[in-house]
């Protein structure tokens, strides 16, 4: 029988951590779906974990070629009416399938859904099984709840969404780069339906050591493919929607080039800067307009010698 939700996980030396990724979606409540977990040329022993779960678990196995392809490679696979992400050292509450079931039944099934998430760090949390009220608000599309609330951080762990609005829009880049999954978001802003699920949090988002901004360089060409996107005109919603998709690609350009200014990589900040600066001031940012050339003159002048 189709199941109703393909819960697509992509990983990549990920043996110690999938487990508990994968308990957390087995203990749904609503348990009409299917799990693919996409091991992406794992070095380590993912896969023989990954096959100790049986038939509860469908393995693919690629050799590695970064956490878009093996995402789409999931999608692909997928016999569910919606596809649900997760990756693999994060973490669904009892409750997270059955909360977004419940709301793409009351919504009239939605292209998108985007969840809220809390994070921890080296402790897994405990997932309170406790189903609190759910609380969503539904919108014509992505570009409209830019225009109503402005930007703000997704995760991939947050999203479902039509296998057929994936497939229309021929899913997550499969590029090596970071910024994949607001990527998507770009790719999907004009789908019709997105529904944005406030409380209670859907995802705990794992702050590990390492995992947040875990390549420079690669995050660097990913938030430079979306601008470089956007000014070809290559995401939907036409001119009508440029403003609104600015909103979210200008939100990145300050979070990561800030980032970047504080972690000493000068250049990285100030190319995705220059890029952006134009924009940035006719949207009045001017504590970034102004703040971010001071901290990266602040961080040259404090580098060490040599």
């Amino acid at each position: 029988m189709k199941p109703f939700f393909s819960v697509v996980i992509p990983a990549f030396n990920r043996a110690k951590e999938i487990p508990a990724c994968l308990d957390s979606v087995l203990a749904q409540r609503w348990q009409d779906f299917e799990i693919i977990v996409v091991d992406d040329g794992s070095r380590d022993a993912t896969a023989q974990v990954v096959k100790s779960y049986s038939n509860r678990v469908r393995l693919i196995r690629q050799e590695n070629q970064g956490p878009g392809a093996a995402r789409n490679a999931g999608i692909r696979a997928a016999n569910g009416d919606y596809v649900a992400f997760l990756d693999s050292d994060d973490l669904w509450f009892p409750y997270t399938l059955e909360n977004y079931a419940e709301v793409i039944r009351n919504y009239n099934y939605p292209s998108f859904l985007i969840g809220s998430f809390i994070s921890f760090t080296d402790e897994t949390p405990v997932l309170s099984g406790s189903r609190e009220p759910v609380k969503a608000r539904y919108y014509q599309d992505v570009l409209s709840f830019f225009r109503e609330n402005g930007a703000t951080c997704f995760f991939t762990g947050t999203f479902v969404a039509k296998t057929k609005a994936l497939n229309r829009v021929s899913g997550f880049t499969e590029k090596k780069v970071f910024c994949e999954d607001n990527d998507l978001v770009l790719r999907l802003a004009a789908s019709p339906g997105f529904v944005r699920l406030d409380s209670p949090p859907a995802l705990a988002l794992s702050r590990r050591a390492g995992t947040f901004v875990r390549d420079m360089e690669e995050s660097y060409k990913g938030i430079m493919e979306i601008i470089d996107t956007e000014k070809n005109g290559a995401y939907p919603g036409g001119s009508q929607g440029e403003s609104a998709r600015w909103e979210l690609i200008l939100f990145l350009a300050r979070a990561i080039s800030r980032k970047y200014a504080e972690k000493r990589y000068f250049r990285f900040a100030w190319d995705i800067y220059r890029r952006v600066v134009w924009r940035q001031i006719r949207g009045r940012r001017w504590k970034y307009v102004l703040g971010l050339p001071i901290l990266l003159f602040i961080g040259l002048a404090n580098r060490p010698p040599g």
